[in-house]
């Protein structure tokens, strides 16, 4: 282990095996100038703890070349022993890390990181002033844990360099939301252009509209959406999981004004229509649109939508695909080329 500790890519992996040896193992890691990626896992409060107590007291200068950090906690608590099952209160069950590790997590230093990948925890802040790619990934498999959705806009604050953004929801439930204070305003993300969301099954509508709601993406050149529905499991679906991202409670259009391609892919879909007016309101100048639907889904009444709302009238590309396209509609296939012939004129 020694030996390896000088190659470029890391991996600390205590999902497996007694949180004893962890102790052992972190003795025999030295963290140095050569390390260029680093990937933790870890199934207990007190494995994490002990994985940040030691790396991150050491980043000053030992991590400058760092490029890629990714950090998973378990999804599951099957696999926890009885001195971690002892310390989970230690740890926000909401978030999955401690004050204390949150502390840790806030000095160290990883400069040149571009990549972090963030599965089953929320930390509050990171110093890695250059990252550019983000993905936050929450899929806790254990029966009613509720996410501090909240703090993920602590954390945004310290990512604002950051180009590509991918959230992944599955069975994600958030915590009821704070009253809004002054301090409410959205978080800017200028540089982002590239913005991707695959939510899955027993992902709360209200999870996907709050964190929406917590970021301002005026740059955004391309949305990718994927859905995957399981009908026995969920209350809700795409139809609201896309109404929330596009639409608050209220009514009121969000707006992506610069978003110029978008991708939206449905697996298992139990609904006829999708929310297709709030989907494209909110993108005044999308030119690309792909389409991925089951089959007998309806395809968006373009015409209308256009003749109502004035947008999609910069459209360049459009691409459907259902299951089954020889089943379309003929109904659906006679407005698309309505729409195409009013495109013309």
């Amino acid at each position: 282990l020694q030996g390896r500790c000088q190659l470029s890519e890391v991996l600390i992996d205590q999902r497996f095996i007694p949180s004893q040896t962890v102790d052992e193992i972190l003795q025999k890691v030295r963290s140095t100038r050569e390390w260029k990626g680093l990937r933790i896992y870890y199934h207990g409060a007190k494995s994490g703890r002990k994985i940040f107590q030691h790396l991150c007291p050491e980043s000053e200068g030992k991590f400058e070349n760092l490029q890629f950090l990714s950090i998973e906690s378990n999804s599951t608590d099957f696999f926890l022993e009885e001195d971690d099952q002892d310390e989970v209160d230690i740890a926000t069950p909401t978030t999955l890390l401690s004050d204390a590790d949150n502390d840790l997590l806030s000095h160290w230093h990883i400069p040149a990181v571009k990549v972090i990948e963030l599965k089953n925890i929320i930390p509050k802040a990171l110093s890695c002033p250059s990252l550019k790619h983000l993905t936050i990934d929450l899929d806790k498999n254990c029966y009613e844990f509720y996410w501090d959705i909240d703090v993920l806009k602590d954390f945004f604050w310290h990512v604002q360099s950051i180009k590509t953004l991918t959230f992944k929801f599955c069975r994600t439930s958030a915590l009821p939301e704070e009253q809004p204070t002054e301090s409410s305003r959205p978080v800017l993300l200028s540089q982002l252009k590239s913005l991707t969301l695959e939510i899955a099954t027993c992902t709360q509508k209200e999870v996907l509209r709050r964190v929406v709601d917590m970021i301002d993406l005026p740059n955004t050149c391309k949305i990718s959406i994927f859905l995957k529905y399981d009908s026995l499991k969920d209350r809700v679906g795409p139809y609201e999981w896309l109404a929330s991202l596009f639409q608050s409670p209220t009514g009121m259009i969000r707006s992506f004004p610069n978003t110029t391609d978008l991708e939206v892919s449905v697996e298992n879909m139990g609904y006829y229509t999708l929310p297709y007016e709030s989907l494209f309101r909110a993108l005044p100048r999308v030119r690309n649109i792909s389409l991925n639907t089951p089959n007998g889904i309806q395809a968006p009444l373009f015409k209308h939508i256009t003749d109502t709302y004035g947008c999609l009238r910069e459209i360049r590309s459009l691409q459907l695909t259902s299951n089954n396209c020889a089943d379309k509609h003929t109904y659906e296939k006679r407005m698309l080329v309505e729409y195409f012939e009013h495109m013309e004129e």
